[in-house]
């Protein structure tokens, strides 16, 4: 049996992930302004620049849900509606 969770600081277990692997995916509630204020403060620690190289920041809204899709699968989608 594993041993049981243990809490530990959240920044610094998020840049240990990024020491040991190639891709780390963070999700946060929507409109939900703690969640926003701990990933500004993620990206913010100096610690970030130096284990994370590329972010890709997802900020969507499922009103255009379909025209994303469209895009994803490579449908023609003109930029104006992007």
């Amino acid at each position: 049996m594993p041993p049981p969770a243990t809490p530990v600081e959240p920044v610094t277990a998020i840049i240990d992930a990024f020491r040991t692997h190639d891709i780390v995916a963070l999700s946060d509630a929507h409109g939900n302004r703690q969640s926003q204020l701990f990933l500004e403060s993620l990206v913010r620690d100096p610690r970030f620049p130096t284990v994370a190289n590329d972010i890709v920041w997802e900020s969507g809204n499922a009103r255009y849900q379909d025209r994303m899709d469209r895009f994803v699968r490579g449908e023609v989608v003109s930029e104006a509606a992007l």
